[in-house]
């Protein structure tokens, strides 16, 4: 009778530290009923690009939500990362006629069971270029068998993790930025498989109010900053509500450009004018080609074990646009943990490493790579 009653003990212990017999086991199905084939029928596109949260009475509303788990794709396990850690479309749907039900709809409390990727490509200006060649990974691995997700996280930090300048560049005007990192919402950073590289994160990449030209441009800075054009188009009802100068909300009238140029912001007060209009002195230009000479990108590196013990790493480049050299690069890793006061499952990420005081974010590591120029 003992042995059961701490059989049973262990197994109530396991449950509320794994959460997996409380947390996702399938929820009661809802009391509102099935969408038929006709209410299916009138779903628009555009409902479902607002994640059905247009008004739509009951039974529309439900019809919405199912078309969209209908195409929403199966899980794939061999391209496991790019599918959040609890995604299920048939859980979405019911979480999303309960919230119905409940009077809840668009709170974002089903959100974890419709995560996926968001992908960020690279916008590489020069065809000719020679690919860039990233370091490989180590031969002698550092993880064994019996490290906990700590263990190994400091390890690689240890061995691995820091900047590395190969050469620097003097008198530079601009710099390019190939790899942008589109905005993460807050489903997305809470997820141990979908987040994208939290290192590079931490140094600046990615935040809601991601207008890194004012970081880059302006007195004893760089002249100009450029974006990939499809990037900076995506930002602008984002920056709509933080920028007010007219150019950066402009679209371009000729088919081929390919970048946003922003130049002409000196980070200096306007005499008798306020924030508002010292951010108006940043103007945004259209052009067919890049500047820069030199640019950042960025990438995910893996390590055996790494999504299983919820490590990941990855690295910045700084790169010669013409030859494809990396003359600078920045390797960190972030580890994630369970936040106990967020939804049951959701993951942070621990304060990355490397830390480094004097270069926190991406500017004060690119200029000590490429000198801005005097102007």
């Amino acid at each position: 009778m003992i042995h059961h009653i701490r059989l049973i003990g262990l197994l109530i212990s396991a449950c509320s530290v794994l959460l997996a017999c409380q947390t996702h086991s399938k929820r009661p199905p809802s009391d509102i009923r099935a969408a038929t084939d006709k209410e299916m029928a009138q779903v628009k596109p555009e409902w479902i690009e607002k994640e059905c949260n247009v008004g739509l009475y009951e039974e529309l509303f439900v019809a919405c939500v199912t078309v969209t788990a209908k195409q929403m794709p199966v899980l794939d396990v061999n391209r496991r990362e790019q599918f959040g850690e609890h995604y299920d479309p048939a859980e979405w749907l019911e979480c999303m006629k309960q919230s119905a039900e409940s009077g809840k709809r668009g709170d974002g409390g089903c959100d974890m069971f419709k995560t996926r990727r968001v992908e960020n490509p690279e916008y590489w200006p020069n065809p000719s270029m020679p690919p860039v060649q990233w370091p490989a990974a180590p031969k002698d691995p550092v993880y064994r068998s019996w490290m906990t997700s700590r263990h190994y996280f400091e390890a690689l930090c240890k061995a691995e993790a820091g900047e590395f300048i190969y050469k620097t560049v003097s008198d530079v005007e601009g710099v390019y930025l190939v790899r942008p990192m589109n905005y993460v919402y807050t489903g997305d950073i809470f997820d141990k498989y979908v987040q994208y590289a939290p290192y590079v994160r931490s140094r600046g990449f990615g935040r809601r109010t991601d207008a890194r030209e004012f970081r880059f441009v302006g007195q004893n800075k760089y002249s100009f900053f450029e974006n990939p054009l499809p990037y900076h188009l995506s930002q602008i009802e984002i920056n709509r509500f933080i920028i007010g100068d007219p150019s950066y909300f402009e679209k371009p009238k000729v088919a081929d450009l390919t970048v946003a140029r922003y130049s002409g912001y000196t980070g200096l007060p306007v005499p008798n004018g306020t924030s508002a209009d010292m951010d108006r002195q940043m103007r945004v230009e259209y052009a067919k080609q890049v500047k820069a000479r030199y640019g950042l990108t960025w990438r995910e590196i893996r390590r055996p074990s790494d999504f299983e013990k919820g490590v990941l790493g990855s690295e910045i480049a700084i790169v010669d646009l013409a030859s494809g050299e990396i003359l600078a690069l920045a390797r960190g890793f972030a580890m994630a943990e369970q936040v106990t006061h967020a939804p049951s499952g959701r993951m942070q990420w621990s304060f990355p490493c490397p830390y480094n005081e004097k270069r926190q974010d991406l500017y004060s590591f690119t200029q000590a790579v490429l000198k801005p120029a005097a102007h």
